[in-house]
């Protein structure tokens, strides 16, 4: 609304301009047919130059005016446009880096967190596992976790030579995440905890806070990565699809006894 304010404030001005510079080309030209002090042959040129150079003026600036304020609604529509995505996407935040992410919030304001990932070696630590804590001490809360099945030799191997280790260390470290996470259980009260095992490797790691997701993406290169893109929205088409597969991803998984989570 501003902006068009502004543009319309804008052509006013330079249609008054150029009016002014018309009117008083247009008298050039009339003195020169009726007026009789310009007799001169040499001033009567003089005035006709003046009048065509101020004619020819206003014509290219209106010529490029209009050319700027066509380029300038095409900006405009394909920033409308970059807007719409972004709103049909619900997007939030775009990083690279893990840390710009507000966790602790997210978790504070969280009734129900649903987490997808390898196994969290990296995701788990310092502020967010304060956070989560903190959340997994509250009544009422919930809280559920898909990890990759330690049982799958196949999905070991994949897993293995996607994060450059071991078998042995991919199902020794989702193990200790599957314990991690069922160790947050409270003995009285506390937030609902649940951990899955899932016969598959996962695409990308998603972290869901009620209506707010967080989304990190694997890269497909054989390198370790500093930096990993991070998406945050709510709502939105990417939430839509992340939600279908939250949700097959919990109808095929099994769910992980405390018994068999706990540390020995």
């Amino acid at each position: 609304m501003v902006a068009d304010v502004g543009m319309t404030r804008s052509r006013n001005n330079w249609a008054f301009g150029s009016l002014i510079v018309a009117a008083i080309a247009a008298a050039l030209f009339l003195l020169l047919v009726i007026g009789p002090p310009l007799t001169d042959p040499w001033w009567q040129g003089v005035v006709k130059d003046i009048a065509i150079a101020m004619l020819l003026a206003v014509a290219v600036t209106g010529f490029w005016r209009l050319r700027g304020n066509r380029m300038f609604a095409e900006e405009v529509l394909e920033l409308q446009h970059v807007g719409e995505s972004a709103q049909n996407w619900g997007l939030r935040e775009l990083s690279m880096d893990w840390e710009s992410v507000d966790w602790k919030g997210l978790f504070e304001h969280a009734s129900q967190v649903d987490i997808i990932h390898g196994y969290g070696y990296t995701w788990s630590g310092g502020s967010r596992q304060l956070a989560l804590e903190a959340f997994a001490a509250k009544r009422g809360r919930k809280l559920r976790v898909a990890l990759p099945d330690p049982g799958s030799d196949w999905v070991m191997t994949a897993l293995a030579k996607r994060f450059f280790t071991t078998e042995d260390v991919v199902k020794a470290r989702i193990e200790e995440a599957a314990s991690r996470y069922l160790s947050l259980r409270k003995a009285r009260g506390g937030a609902d905890i649940r951990v899955y095992y899932r016969e598959g490797e996962p695409l990308y790691a998603a972290y869901k806070f009620d209506a707010d997701l967080v989304m990190t993406l694997y890269t497909h290169r054989k390198a370790k990565i500093a930096e990993i893109p991070v998406v945050r929205v709510r709502g939105g088409d990417l939430a839509k699809f992340v939600q279908a597969d939250f949700d097959e991803v919990f109808r095929i998984s099994s769910e992980v006894p405390a018994a068999e989570g706990a540390i020995q």
